[in-house]
């Protein structure tokens, strides 16, 4: 494999005729004989022909796969302009004259998309300021935003080698009374209002199709834009609420109304197999730079309408607006909303926890599984990072309830985040914004862009510290602090 190729050279080479060639990671494939035998078939190669299709390779394939392609590997790309000095100086001097070289020479190819932040940087290309705004801001001074990304960081894992991980899986697999949930990963998606400011069209429509397609658990958001009946086509499914106050003379929770959404989807959507009671909202965030913010308003208006119309539960008779989050929901009420979903034969899960005597009396009150939340930074601004909650909570609730499914959202942005969180005793993770980003990208093959992304970086933790299947993973494999013996 010496032949090194210039791009106008891969780009002559894209039919049958003249041969066809694709690169990935920088290494030139002469496809020309798999065209045909493809198992996605010859267009998806030819459409790839003549150029980069490395974020479109890694989509969809582990990186392992490469190694079997290795007979077709004709040599590797070198832009004509920096040939006679790419060997010379520094990586960093060589970086610098390649990027000059390409600023002459012509542009250079597209930067594959290979890891969520490279997805941010799409949606950050794409979005109009105000939309950008709703997804990526928190509240007030954004600590618990900034915190949830780096308390992740703080975690060493502690590989463990000579281990068979050849064969690896990621399969979940959680069995209570009212949970059966069987999925390709342990990543599943939150509930996050307001995907059509992002995508007006496609909006909630777009993920539910791309957790299918990926078998991904998806948490339905009560103020999603489009109907229950849509996006809950296919199982697993949660359906997230929050509790509606009675009245503003009665701050109490209106279990009429929720009764009513419960036996509705008990009897109409299947998919559907337990309600997740957001439990950090009896009043609304402070969140100056959106909401607040008349200066936003305005420009979200005139960017997308304003806010979109929420249409999750338009199809149940006597549902109509929500009245707004009941500031009187305690614990009370959680037994009793507890017995009314599992008399339809629901499961209840209680999302928002941080504090473990919070974690240990809901599991004690026979809740069906906890989300360990903060809200993605966008309620109680220097509330604790989910990473440090899941690793105060986890131990002392896992010997207590070894059983009871828990889910950790916010920060998530690397596979070795959701190893970390298994390691720490979750049952799996929810990611928020890295969705949104994926459907601002490219929509529905957005979000399941980022779903693979996630797996497959976990593939390559878990097998790199050891692991071959998600029970192999456990508190052995991780260390507070970088540093720790």
């Amino acid at each position: 494999m010496k032949k090194r190729w210039t791009w106008a050279e891969v780009a002559a080479r894209t039919s049958r005729a003249t041969g066809v060639l694709v690169v990935v990671d920088d290494v030139v494939y002469d496809v020309s004989e798999f065209v045909d035998v493809h198992p996605g078939g010859a267009q998806v190669l030819l459409d790839a022909a003549g150029a980069d299709a490395s974020a479109a390779f890694h989509a969809a394939h582990d990186p392992a796969l490469l190694a079997s392609f290795a007979d077709m590997a004709v040599g590797r790309i070198l832009d004509d302009a920096s040939a006679d000095t790419l060997g010379e100086g520094s990586m960093q001097e060589r970086l610098a004259r390649f990027q000059g070289s390409a600023a002459q020479g012509g542009a250079a190819p597209p930067k594959p998309t290979l890891s969520i932040l490279d997805l941010h940087e799409r949606a950050v290309s794409n979005l109009p300021p105000a939309v950008l705004a709703y997804v990526d801001l928190g509240a007030e001074d954004e600590e618990s935003l900034r915190e949830n990304v780096q308390a992740w960081a703080a975690f060493a894992l502690r590989p463990r080698v000579l281990c068979d991980v050849s064969r690896c899986s990621t399969t979940l697999r959680v069995k209570t009374k009212f949970i059966h949930i069987e999925t390709d990963s342990p990543i599943g998606i939150a509930p996050f209002a307001g995907a059509a400011i992002v995508d007006p069209e496609r909006a909630e429509g777009a993920i539910a199709q791309a957790a299918t397609a990926q078998n991904a658990l998806y948490v339905l958001p009560h103020y999603a834009s489009v109907p229950l009946e849509e996006l809950a086509l296919v199982a697993p499914r949660f359906l997230q609420l929050y509790a509606p106050v009675c009245s503003a003379q009665d701050p109490s929770v209106d279990f009429d109304y929720l009764e009513t959404i419960i036996a509705h989807v008990a009897d109409h959507i299947s998919a559907v197999q337990a309600i997740v009671l957001t439990v950090d909202s009896p009043t609304f965030g402070n969140r100056e730079k959106t909401y607040r913010n008349p200066a936003w308003i305005a420009q979200l208006q005139a960017e997308r309408g304003g806010m979109p119309k929420l249409r999750a539960l338009e199809a149940i008779d006597g549902i109509g607006k929500h009245p707004g989050h009941s500031p009187a929901l305690s614990w009370k009420d959680i037994a009793r909303l507890r017995d009314l979903c599992h008399t339809h034969g629901l499961g209840l899960v209680l999302k928002g926890i941080l504090a473990l005597p919070d974690a240990l009396h809901a599991a004690s009150l026979g809740v069906d599984g906890l989300m360990i939340s903060n809200h993605g930074g966008r309620q109680l601004d220097a509330a604790l990072a989910t990473a440090s909650a899941a690793f105060g909570i986890l131990p002392p609730l896992r010997n207590a309830f070894p059983e009871l499914p828990v889910w950790v959202d916010g920060g998530i942005r690397r596979g070795k985040d959701v190893f970390r969180a298994l390691a720490m005793g979750c049952t799996g993770v929810l990611v928020g914004r890295p969705v949104l980003w994926g459907l601002a990208a490219e929509g529905q093959l957005g979000v399941q862009r980022a779903l693979k992304i996630l797996k497959e970086e976990l593939v390559t933790v878990m097998k790199l510290a050891g692991c071959a299947r998600l029970a192999d993973i456990g508190p052995e494999h991780i260390a507070l602090g970088m540093n720790k013996l």
